[in-house]
């Protein structure tokens, strides 16, 4: 079990499980990666399945307002990440990286958005990788019981078909949203 003894998303390890098992996915993107626990558990997910997508953790381990400076995280990650082969950690913006899935083309199968979570900046990163998500991909957004994620998970499900979103009443609330059906 991965738990660097930093994370809230370990209580969502169960899940990993589900949406990786019900996905198959080529292509994962983990947008805030931090101690890296979501990112190893989507690894960990797919090695059980058989499956062995792409995943990729994106996160500049500067920290922001609401984690507080980085220290050794960044060293940290990178030694825990060999022992997960799936995982290919990218030290660099999420705008940056949106640059590299537009060259190579890449197909997004399961995204998950973690990384500040002010509205704004939680809008433009999921505004920012809408166009990588395959049709029937998955979004995830952590901590929707933050003022933030929250405001925006509730604007871009309103109005939509109940079998396309549902929200885990967590510690930091799970949102999971089809937005381009299932």
């Amino acid at each position: 079990m991965v738990n660097s003894g930093h994370s809230a998303w370990n209580e969502n390890e169960e899940f990993s499980k589900k949406i990786v098992s019900e996905l198959h996915p080529n292509v994962i993107v983990d947008l805030g990666v931090h101690y890296g626990d979501s990112t190893f558990l989507f690894c960990e997910a797919a090695m059980l399945e058989g499956i062995y997508p792409m995943i990729f953790g994106i996160d500049t381990f500067e920290g922001d307002y609401y984690t507080g400076r980085y220290n050794d995280v960044y060293e940290y990650t990178i030694k825990e990440s060999y022992k997960y082969p799936l995982v290919h950690i990218r030290k660099e913006t999420f705008r940056k990286f949106s640059e590299f899935c537009k060259e190579n083309s890449i197909s997004i199968d399961l995204l998950h958005v973690d990384g500040s979570h002010s509205y704004e900046e939680t809008k433009e990163n999921y505004e920012l990788f809408l166009p990588f998500l395959r049709e029937g991909g998955c979004v995830l957004f952590h901590d929707t019981k933050m003022e933030g994620v929250k405001k925006l998970f509730d604007e871009i499900t309103e109005g939509k078909d109940k079998d396309l979103f549902y929200e885990f009443d967590n510690n930091y609330g799970l949102g999971v949203f089809y937005p381009k059906g299932k």
